[in-house]
């Protein structure tokens, strides 16, 4: 650590990072730096999270040098009123004994000197967290007939919060997080997709909602957007599962106003949407929820878990995959099998954008990867037909539960896989259905909550209801039919009756 203060003092480093594994080293570093009076050659940028700053810290680094100016990590603090209030008392302390005030990085680009960015002050963080306390005590406080809102009535009250931003992107010139982050979307109007998926992501957490957001790729595309994933566990409306949350897609348009019908979708719902590959996982929020208790599973085990989700169609798909890619490469198995394959060096090779969700046939045409082609030939020269896809499946089965290193797991029968959270695979593949006398039940009760009369409620809900309806239209004529089922089945009810 000295080492890198020293060439931070010769002007070689304009900004530190303090980690809390090296907290103890800094602040023994510093203390050698003032007893030598080293003095740095320019302003210099220390960072530390709101957990490891004090008072004592401020006035040694500060009694060091003035050129020194104090940030709070953003990756490390947390909208907590906690962190708030000691924000709030650290600022007013800086700013009385040494005429400075903490700031925090609205872009990790300011630990690069080469990129220009922009500062967030402690009055926007407070502000920011404010209007988040604001909602989710709207939410935690509501009552119908003095009982308070189900999970799913949360749920849905905070989703209907977040998307009532109108999607906006920042302007040329500006941080890209000022759209992204929850700081610079609440102090300002702008917002795109990972600003509606930390939102809700975070006010979920505020209410007590499990809800993570994911990065994703559309349609094969190297376009990545952003949602979330959400667990329900509501006895009151019997919903029960994990569900993939949009906000983005049911944000505010002056035609429809914001809307439902992305809010809990199924992991096939949100597959139908798209016309070439499913929609692809690169951040998979299922490794954020709860672990299992069991540590570790033998492949025979796996290999039953796999059974018990992946239907026999799936299997058969894939078996004529890798049959059509033997063929393209003209490989046999070899009789001298010396080389035996990992199932995530498997699922790796057979990934043709390494994301979450693969598809083997991408490998049957077009043109391959010469690197692709040799492990892909290596793989065939090695494992049946059977093998390939029974490891893959497991591989598959493994990322929906959750597990990003598959990369450990072996096939001998001898290594297990840790730490793999199969208690929520039920959640994900056969999750309850939610129907429109639920949705509407919901609303109805939020609507009252806030004091709405039962005629207004009733008059809302329909306008709420019509409203999504309308939208998904829309969006089914531009080729687009990811929607939760009782919005689709609506649809088909008014055809039956126009019949």
């Amino acid at each position: 650590m000295l080492t890198i203060i020293r060439m931070m003092l010769s002007g070689v480093s304009k900004s530190l990072n303090i980690e809390t594994h090296n907290l103890e080293r800094a602040i023994l570093d510093f203390k050698e730096i003032k007893e030598k009076n080293w003095q740095p050659q320019h302003k210099i940028k220390i960072m530390f999270s709101i957990e490891d700053l004090t008072k004592e810290i401020i006035d040694l680094i500060l009694s060091v040098s003035d050129k020194f100016e104090i940030f709070i990590n953003k990756d490390t603090f947390k909208l907590t009123q906690e962190n708030c209030t000691k924000l709030v008392s650290l600022n007013e302390y800086i700013k009385e004994k040494h005429s400075k005030s903490l700031s925090f990085p609205l872009s990790t680009a300011i630990l690069n000197p080469s990129k220009t960015s922009e500062i967030w002050s402690v009055e926007k963080v407070l502000n920011a967290n404010i209007k988040m306390e604001d909602w989710a005590n709207q939410i935690n406080s509501a009552r119908i007939n003095g009982r308070e809102l189900s999970p799913f009535e949360k749920y849905i009250y905070a989703y209907r919060i977040i998307s009532r931003f109108a999607y906006n992107d920042e302007n040329r010139g500006e941080s890209f997080e000022i759209s992204r982050q929850i700081v610079g979307v609440l102090n300002s109007n702008r917002i795109v997709c990972v600003g509606y998926a930390d939102l809700l992501s975070q006010l979920c957490e505020r209410i007590g909602i499990e809800c993570y957001q994911q990065d994703v790729a559309c349609d094969g595309r190297l376009i990545d957007h952003c949602n979330c994933c959400v667990k329900i566990n509501d006895d009151k409306y019997n919903i029960h599962g994990i569900y993939y949350a949009d906000p983005c897609w049911d944000s505010y348009r002056k035609e429809t106003e914001n809307t439902l019908q992305h809010s809990l979708l199924r992991c096939d719902e949100v597959d139908k949407g798209f016309s070439k590959d499913p929609i692809a996982f690169r951040c998979n929020a299922l490794e954020e929820f709860k672990k299992t208790n069991k540590r570790s599973y033998t492949y025979q085990e796996l290999k039953e878990i796999a059974n018990k989700y992946i239907e026999k169609e799936r299997v058969d798909e894939l078996l004529k995959s890798v049959k059509r890619l033997r063929q393209r490469f003209k490989v046999k198995i070899s009789r001298d099998k010396k080389i035996n394959f990992s199932v995530g060096s498997i699922s790796r090779t057979f990934n043709p954008n390494r994301f979450y969700k693969m598809n083997i046939d991408a490998f049957c045409e077009g043109e391959i990867k010469e690197s692709d082609e040799f492990n892909i030939k290596r793989i065939l020269e090695n494992k049946t037909d059977k093998e390939i896809v029974e490891n893959f499946i497991i591989s598959e089965i493994c990322l929906d539960s959750g597990n990003a290193r598959d990369e450990t797991l072996y096939l001998n029968g001898k290594d297990v896989y840790e730490n793999i959270s199969f208690e929520n695979l039920d959640l994900v593949k056969r999750p309850s259905n939610v129907s429109k006398d639920m949705y509407c039940s919901a609303l109805y009760n939020i609507l009252l909550s806030q004091g709405k009369s039962k005629q207004e409620a009733r008059e809302e809900v329909k306008k709420i209801w019509d409203n999504s309806i309308k939208e998904v239209r829309r969006t089914q004529s531009t080729g687009d039919s990811s929607f939760s089922t009782p919005f689709i089945e609506e649809i088909k009810s008014m055809e039956n009756k126009i019949e």
